[in-house]
């Protein structure tokens, strides 16, 4: 198979499939009924458009240009310690117009005040993504939850810890299907001398359910993505030994996470960061010779749950006049990829056999305003990639700038 271009992870189709439709209408409705009965409460909207153009869309050596467009509204009503959530997006490509997306995403969310500054939240939802014709394969929906904690003990010291979990089904190819668990600690100690020290650990785990063979033809030019877009449609991955695999299989990929940042504050309107944070796989793709054959999507290659590694990062945030605030960063990272290994220009594993591995360097600028009733901001981001497989070898740049209005 040949490296192709990828579609953005949150690209959805605007035309959605009946099952997924139906659920999520039914969940509408069943929100809507409960607020209507309840008129104590007060409604919040947010109407919201991103646009950024970037020289590589696809984060890979295709160096594909493009504008993008996201529209997004969001509704919120809150009743007591409840709140009723709908979002809707959509990502609209000037250029690519097959991913262009849409996105339905209905919630509920529980907040309890406890004693102090203290407060526990459950949030639970749903989600409904897809794409456009050309890409439905990969429409995907799933249900979403999230338990948190936050809690001082004493005036300087604040202890965070949450669970999250995701679902996501792709009833074209079950193959696809995995769950994401995230279970995390964070202690944060804050100094008299305006210095805030914090320490987080965690754990992601990544489940592949039902990896099966017998979902129908292979797509010969299948989509892997690359992160927030782009990726390559691999070849079949070496195996030290030929497998005999089951008709039907799992995969499990465990990762924990640490990191450590200070934080120094001069006065009130200058900060400055550091943070190091370290990623650590126990499993890696070694064993998803079955889904890559039948050019399933391992999804996606950078994201928390499937590389290992180093990010060292420098923040510097400051407010130079009223509203205005100014956010810069600078992050350079290693990155190892368990079980994914260099290919040609066709897809195919080059011998000897080597694991692909990055090295990033990433700056971003940002300036927003607010006002009495809307956001603005403008920002930009710069990225010099290097790695031992020439079709990560790439540079971008990119422009953003959106308005977010409250009602």
């Amino acid at each position: 198979m040949k490296r192709n271009e990828g579609g953005a992870e949150d690209a959805s189709p605007f035309f959605l499939m009946e099952y997924s439709m139906k659920r999520v209408i039914v969940l509408m409705m069943f929100l809507f009924l409960v607020s209507v009965t309840s008129l104590v409460g007060s409604l919040g909207v947010d109407v919201r458009y991103d646009g950024y153009y970037s020289n590589n869309i696809f984060f890979n050596a295709s160096g594909v240009t493009d504008y993008v467009s996201g529209l997004s509204l969001a509704l919120d009503y809150t009743v007591r310690n409840f709140s009723l959530f709908s979002d809707f997006s959509a990502s609209i490509f000037r250029d690519n117009s097959d991913f262009n997306s849409f996105k339905i995403e209905p919630g509920i969310e529980y907040l309890k005040y406890l004693k102090g500054r203290n407060y526990l939240y459950i949030t639970a939802g749903y989600t409904v993504l897809g794409y456009r014709e050309l890409f439905t394969d990969f429409n995907y929906h799933g249900p979403f939850g999230e338990v948190g904690l936050k809690y001082y003990i004493g005036a300087s010291f604040l202890v965070k810890g949450g669970y999250s979990f995701q679902q996501r089904n792709y009833p074209n190819f079950s193959s696809f299907d995995f769950n994401n668990h995230t279970l995390f600690l964070e202690a944060n100690r804050f100094l008299k001398s305006n210095t805030t020290l914090r320490l987080k650990a965690g754990l992601n785990f990544r489940h592949y359910p039902h990896i099966s063979g017998d979902n129908g033809e292979a797509v010969e030019e299948s989509v892997l993505f690359q992160g927030p877009g782009g990726g390559k449609g691999p070849g079949k991955q070496p195996e030290p030994v030929p497998p005999v695999e089951p008709e039907i299989a799992t995969m499990s990929i465990p990762n924990v996470f640490a990191s450590f940042r200070v934080a120094q504050g001069f006065g009130t309107n200058v900060g400055l960061v550091g943070e190091l944070e370290l990623r650590k796989n126990f499993q890696g793709l070694q064993d998803a010779g079955q889904l890559i054959e039948n050019s399933y999507v391992i999804y996606p290659y950078n994201d928390d749950y499937l590389w290992d590694g180093q990010r060292y990062s420098i923040y510097f945030n400051a407010i130079p006049a009223g509203e205005v605030t100014l956010n810069t960063s600078l992050s350079f990272y290693n990155k190892n990829y368990q079980g994914i290994y260099i290919m040609d220009a066709e897809g195919v594993v080059v011998e000897p056999y080597l694991q692909r591995r990055d090295r990033m360097v990433q700056v971003e600028v940002k300036v927003s305003r607010q006002f009495k009733q809307f956001n603005l901001y403008i920002s930009g981001l710069m990225r010099d990639n290097r790695s031992n497989d020439e079709y990560f070898i790439y540079k971008l740049w990119s422009v953003s700038t959106g308005i977010d209005f409250l009602f």
